[in-house]
């Protein structure tokens, strides 16, 4: 049995593209995708995403200016990347990730549903303060990015 060589390895020695020829660069897989940088000016951040080539988000961050001196930094993975990253697994390693799937998606609703009534009371306040306003502004931005992510998948099966 060969040594395991990694990717960057086999890059270094190849002069072809990896995305042209994949056959050389195996079992290595590579997928085509693009970064996304939305500008928060109102917050002082910037919203980076990794998407697939069919625009699907395969990860993201908020990031800040303190940020760019961090390393690692905390990244979301979306369903798009948890659905590869699960086809790449070796197989027969892998137990059953998934438990009942009707159970699972009630409990990731109940949690999500808490979750937001938390933040929601966070702004539920007797005076609105500067730090009221500053919450409501993530809240507000971060409310929308999970809408508009659950309406994008929601739409493909409510066929």
């Amino acid at each position: 049995m060969g040594t395991h060589r990694t990717f960057d390895q086999l890059l270094a020695e190849k002069t072809v593209d990896p995305l042209a020829s994949p056959e050389h660069f195996a079992p290595h897989k590579v997928i085509e995708s693009r970064l996304v940088f939305e500008p928060m000016s109102d917050q002082d951040r910037v919203r980076v995403t990794a998407r697939a080539a069919d625009f699907r988000v395969l990860w993201g961050v908020v990031a800040s200016k303190g940020m760019l001196t961090q390393h690692p930094v905390p990244v979301a993975f979306y369903e798009a990347l948890k659905e590869l990253t699960h086809e790449n697994l070796p197989k027969g390693n892998v137990g059953d990730l998934s438990g009942t799937l009707v159970d699972d998606s009630l409990g990731e609703a109940a949690a999500l549903i808490h979750r937001i009534n938390e933040l929601t009371e966070k702004l539920r306040v007797k005076k609105v303060s500067d730090a009221t306003r500053k919450r409501a502004l993530l809240f507000s931005s971060a409310f929308r990015d999970a809408r508009k992510l659950i309406e994008s998948y929601i739409s493909e099966c409510e066929t």
